[in-house]
């Protein structure tokens, strides 16, 4: 086993285990496990690397499936009907109110994508050492304005000025 990432909302923790491919779901009271799900839209998880947890309205809890080049996207805390953004090697994973931001672990840029029609609308970064590339990238932060950058030796702020990121 190989537990990666953790999360969690009101009712559920919520566990990556990149070992077994699978997203293990327990309850924070009687301490048990409830569920564990191997697959999303039947396409069996591979290397589900990060979990996270938002209250955005387009969805609440968000796997970096890196292996299959997705995020899958479950619009409820339970494993119900989730969807998918196709995206390249995702690593770690960012909201804003719009728009859904991935980090990619194998080109070191930062993509959105529209959580609304599962779209790409921009990319940017790339591997290096300069301004607006990242050198290792290993986590993304986004508080709407400011996306963070945590790299392996150093951490990059970028500060849009707009509310939501970016200008629609």
């Amino acid at each position: 086993n190989a537990a990666s990432s953790i999360s969690s909302n009101d009712t559920l923790i919520f566990v990556s285990n990149t070992g077994n491919n699978t997203i293990i779901t327990i309850n924070p009271i009687t301490e048990n496990q409830t569920s564990t799900i191997s697959q999303a839209n039947n396409i069996a998880f591979n290397n589900p690397y990060r979990i996270r947890y938002s209250n955005e309205s387009y969805g609440k809890v968000f796997v970096t499936d890196n292996g299959n080049n997705r995020i899958v996207v479950y619009e409820d805390p339970s494993p119900a009907n989730p969807y998918s953004v196709t995206t390249d090697s995702p690593y770690d994973v960012a909201f804003t109110d719009s728009y859904i931001m991935s980090l990619s672990q194998n080109n070191s840029d930062i993509t959105l994508n529209n959580p609304l029609n599962q779209q790409e609308v921009m990319s940017f970064g790339g591997p290096g050492t300069g301004s607006g590339q990242f050198n290792g990238p290993v986590s993304i932060f986004c508080t709407g304005k400011d996306l963070f950058i945590l790299e392996s030796t150093r951490l990059q702020i970028i500060r849009s000025g707009e509310a939501d990121w970016i200008h629609d």
